[in-house]
């Protein structure tokens, strides 16, 4: 928990994401892996680097990359193996922030790597090997936070909490034991957030699986979406008063229609 071992984390980090902001600015990102908003809004539809810039910065995100994904699962293994002494709930919580953080940004990787990965099977199975093996790992280091009592001090006597907190108790006491008090209501959420991101990033990597989201998923709001900006746009184009403003539906779905494809 020093502010060394931190910050060690931390620059990796943000210096993986930074390089794929980078990336997507200057267009470097593979033309399948963009959307019409990017197109459009984000004017993305036009590389603004050599061939030669572009494979520099995805050589520099695929290392990037690895180290998040191996910074993650030994984070992990060095807190599990901890539960056997007596890691604290203080330095357990902080285990899977940074588990979770080195996860974030490989997932945010990967979006400069589709093309990649779909070019070399063997390096994209190994990597979803990586990925699911880093996903059980997040599952199992979360079970003790699903606990209400997690991070909190109960007093049997009075029955309530107290305004001390149990961040010098050790972690194990919370796997499985302190459940009788009640489910963390953020836990079902957190849960839900990490499989989903696992489930849309690895799907992503395969243009069958990609395919069918867009046609029984995505495809039905955008063209629903599209119907409305339409007809809402004709409607306006119509009016006699031309400075009268669009109607609401027309920016709620503008706004609705960006975050989808988005």
């Amino acid at each position: 928990s020093g502010i060394g071992a931190i910050l060690a984390f931390l620059l990796s980090a943000y210096i993986t994401f930074a390089i794929v902001l980078v990336s997507y600015i200057l267009g470097s990102i593979d033309s399948g892996m963009l959307r019409p908003v990017d197109r459009y809004v984000h004017r993305c539809f036009r590389r603004r680097t050599s061939p030669s810039w572009h494979k520099a910065l995805q050589q520099c995100v695929l290392l990037l990359s690895d180290q998040q994904i191996v910074t993650g699962i030994a984070i992990c293994i060095a807190g599990f193996i901890g539960l056997h002494g007596r890691i604290s709930v203080y330095h357990f919580q902080i285990v899977i922030m940074l588990a979770w953080m080195s996860s974030s940004v490989h997932l945010s990787a990967l979006t400069m790597l589709g093309q990649y990965f779909r070019e070399r099977p063997a390096a994209l199975y190994w990597r979803i090997v990586g990925m699911l093996v880093l996903l059980i790992l997040l599952l199992v280091a979360l079970v003790p936070t699903a606990s209400n009592l997690w991070a909190l001090w109960w007093t049997p006597q009075t029955g309530k909490f107290d305004e001390r907190t149990s961040w010098a108790i050790p972690a194990r006491c919370f796997f499985f034991k302190t459940w009788g008090e009640g489910v963390n209501p953020d836990a079902p959420l957190a849960y839900l957030i990490l499989i989903v991101s696992y489930i849309w990033k690895i799907g992503a990597l395969f243009k069958g699986s990609r395919n069918v989201f867009h046609r029984r998923i995505r495809g039905p709001y955008e063209y629903l979406l599209e119907r409305i900006l339409h007809a809402e746009a004709v409607k306006a184009s119509s009016r006699h008063n031309k400075r009268k403003a669009l109607s609401w539906k027309y920016y709620a779905a503008m706004i609705v229609y960006i975050i989808l494809l988005a």
